[in-house]
């Protein structure tokens, strides 16, 4: 077939798998239609001779797809059609309306009161009432001193909920060498604030009796599980290196046994600062580890990202916003009074807005507001441009493209490096969700030769009887 009909089918992914075949539409509102026998579909369809296999070249999912699209009744559930790559209206729409209604804000070093308080009564003025706003400390240990720790986080609370009335959630990262007595009754009476620890020394552990011994003597370690057994869920940071990509599985699930409700986010070494020494994955080890935990139904789906970060656009009807830096909606205050547009823009003068104590200088929220745009066009990236998941994705994060900028002397070979380590767990966890999603389905009591499945906020289930599918809802 020529050019047109390639393009005609630009939006479409066609997947193959044993017998089976899938058909999605890559733009909203995701209509995926499955066929758990490809040999007789194509006998229907005129296509005799094909199997099930030869889905994979190019020529004959365009064949394929050109007679399903003719198939179908005007209207039908699965319709392709030419789409582009570009910021669409409502993109552009649900960006702002995101930066409208939620704010992160990250305080790096010992920031004065007249700084935390000064930021947040100047950031906040951006936010709509009721709006929701996420506080993070880095650098900054309220456990050290517990006495001033407490009262400042009790002025930040104040301020945020009862003076300005937004939801808030407060997020302090903690060495957890020492826990003060009652901190457990005090965090646990505030539910908007939780503890973060980031376990570098696990970068260094290559066999999982490491990891045991780590967890029977380290001071931090048995301190974070006195805090569960409060009933308070942490937040952890988990870093990802050459040394642990192979035992990753098992410490993911050791540390989801000892935080229980606990969140983790896995990030590889180069984007994780704190983990000197240690090298990135191999992006084929860190790919297999973050599926064979996505795969363990012992470790909580929605609690680790990427794996909760994809689970969420399979469910989604719309695009959904990639990350707070990428809307515009993330700013991160220096102790010197320093506003950057994210954590990982910090030190770069580009992406400075200004200095929260300097009042003849006004902050410049062209930048804050540009974000969104200037990483949306520049996230298109040529991978990104031919990807089937670029609408579910939405392109490189900002994060780790202000990473990039930061790092000058980056080579091409290390900037490949890192753009896979973000990319490919990530593609390899669709292409896993949107199969289980159908094999789910199918046990719970789809009979037909052919089924037509829709994407729901809800979850994937079958159409004309919904039935919610429980590796995205676990």
């Amino acid at each position: 077939m020529g050019q047109s009909i390639s393009r005609q089918f630009d939006n479409v992914l066609v997947r193959a798998r044993g017998a089976s075949c899938i058909a999605s539409s890559v733009v909203p509102p995701f209509i995926t239609a499955y066929w758990p026998a490809v040999e007789r579909l194509m006998g229907e369809l005129g296509l005799s001779g094909m199997a099930a296999s030869s889905l994979a070249e190019p020529g004959i999912q365009e064949r394929f797809l050109s007679a399903v699209a003719h198939h179908l009744p005007e209207g039908g559930p699965f319709k392709p059609a030419m789409a582009g790559w570009g910021s669409r209206p409502d993109d552009i729409r649900s960006r702002e309306e995101f930066r409208a209604n939620h704010l992160y804000v990250t305080f790096v070093g010992g920031c004065s009161r007249a700084i935390l308080l000064g930021a947040l009564e100047t950031l906040t003025g951006r936010l709509k009432p009721g709006g929701h706003i996420d506080v993070q400390f880095r650098e900054w240990d309220p456990l050290s001193d517990w006495l001033a720790g407490q009262e400042r986080l009790n002025g930040i609370l104040n301020f945020l909920q009862v003076t300005k009335g937004y939801d808030c959630t407060l997020t302090f990262f903690s060495d957890l060498q020492t826990i003060p007595d009652k901190l457990g009754d005090y965090i646990y009476g505030r539910p908007s604030v939780r503890v973060g620890w980031t376990p570098s020394e696990l970068a260094s552990h290559s066999e999982i009796a490491e990891f045991d011994c780590f967890r029977l003597a380290n001071p931090a370690f048995r301190n974070l599980e006195n805090l569960v057994r409060q009933g308070i869920w942490p937040h952890l940071l988990v870093p990802v290196s050459q040394s642990n990509a192979k035992i990753l599985p098992e410490l993911v699930l050791g540390l989801a046994e000892a935080t229980r409700g606990g969140t983790m986010r896995l990030v590889p070494v180069p984007l994780l600062p704190g983990c000197v020494g240690a090298a990135p994955p191999r992006v084929e080890d860190f790919v297999a580890a973050v599926l064979a935990i996505y795969k363990d139904p012992c470790i909580p789906l929605r609690r680790i990202v990427p794996q909760s970060w994809v689970a969420a656009r399979m469910d989604a009807d719309v695009p959904l916003v990639i990350s707070p830096e990428a809307a515009g909606a993330a700013v991160t205050v220096a102790a010197n009074g320093d506003i950057y547009a994210g954590e990982t823009a910090v030190g770069l003068e580009a992406w400075r807005l200004g200095n929260i104590l300097e009042d003849g200088e006004e902050l410049r929220w062209e930048r804050l507001d540009a974000m969104a745009e200037v990483f949306s066009n520049r996230a298109k990236l040529p991978e990104c441009q031919s990807c089937d998941w670029r609408y579910r994705c939405g392109g490189v994060d900002a994060s780790v493209l202000l990473f990039k900028e930061r790092q000058a002397s980056l080579s091409p070979s290390d900037w490949q490096v890192l753009f896979q380590l973000y990319c490919a767990p990530r593609k390899a966890l669709f292409e896993e969700a949107l199969w289980d999603s159908v094999s789910h389905s199918a046990e719970a009591g789809a009979k037909r030769s052919r089924e037509v499945l829709e994407l729901k906020k809800t979850g994937i289930s079958f159409l004309p009887a919904p039935t919610p599918d429980p590796q995205l809802t676990r």
